[in-house]
């Protein structure tokens, strides 16, 4: 009886594995189209590995390999998809996070998003609308925000009209500075007696809430087909979302 126990937990162990081992590798062997003017290809859909890819002569397709790396195909290419994504190594987690977003972007929903961020943004928040850069920080982030390290950093909002003053606190070191935003102003440069460094800071502003976020400094900056998995990586949220939309709406 023992004995037949173990045997059946072995199995049990093994057809675990296995079920691990088939859903992972199907995952692993799938693109996403990030966007696309080729007819058949729509923004947003999950191409298996058993598929094809194809785009006539005078379109393109940039799509999201399942390393969170991205590639752009200029037609005519008919190519399959276990191609593409043969010898690349698998990031489930950043792919996930690719699927997802790039889903939630399609149709009407993505027009209202494109039309957001050709215009700026829609505040202050650093949130779903913020344009993606390594240098500009807006003011009312919060969480992890990536920053290249060495370069001259500004903090930065959504609309002038008002002056705004500002304090930003090391909270590291307790150091503070404080500086403000002249009403016709939209960018200010990072304070220049507080140094920017790996870890946290508060961004203090009258009659608003505390925002605080961690600076992580990024040296060397990646190419252009690794940032995404380098800002999810890092954790760098608002960017990841900021940056892959800029990739889908670079294209009609």
């Amino acid at each position: 009886m023992a004995g037949f126990r173990v045997g059946r937990t072995l199995l049990v162990l093994i057809g675990a594995g296995l079920a691990v081992g088939g859903f992972a590798g199907t995952a692993s062997a799938q693109v996403i189209v990030l966007k696309s003017s080729a007819p058949d290809l729509r923004r947003g859909t999950v191409v298996a590995n058993t598929g094809r890819i194809v785009v006539p002569a005078g379109t393109a397709v940039t799509l999201a390999l399942p390393s969170g790396a991205w590639r752009e195909l200029a037609g005519p290419v008919d190519v399959r998809v276990s191609a593409l994504t043969r010898g690349v190594q698998p990031n489930p987690a950043v792919f996930d996070a690719i699927r997802q977003f790039a889903e939630s972007q399609g149709g009407r929903r993505f027009a209202s998003v494109r039309s957001a961020t050709r215009s700026g943004g829609s505040g202050d928040a650093g949130g779903k609308q913020a344009r993606f850069s390594w240098r500009d920080i807006p003011i009312g982030t919060h969480g992890d925000y990536c920053v290249e390290k060495g370069a001259e950093l500004s903090l930065v909002r959504s609309t002038a009209g008002k002056a705004q003053p500002l304090t930003v606190v090391n909270m590291n070191s307790a150091s503070r500075a404080r500086i403000q935003f002249a009403a016709e102003d939209t960018r200010i440069p990072w304070p220049s007696d507080l140094t920017p460094e790996n870890g946290s800071f508060a961004i203090l502003a009258p009659r608003k809430r505390m925002r605080q976020l961690r600076l992580r400094l990024i040296t060397p900056l990646p190419a252009p087909e690794q940032t995404l998995r380098v800002l999810h990586g890092q954790r760098c949220r608002v960017q990841f979302q900021a940056y892959l939309r800029s990739v889908m709406v670079a294209q009609r």
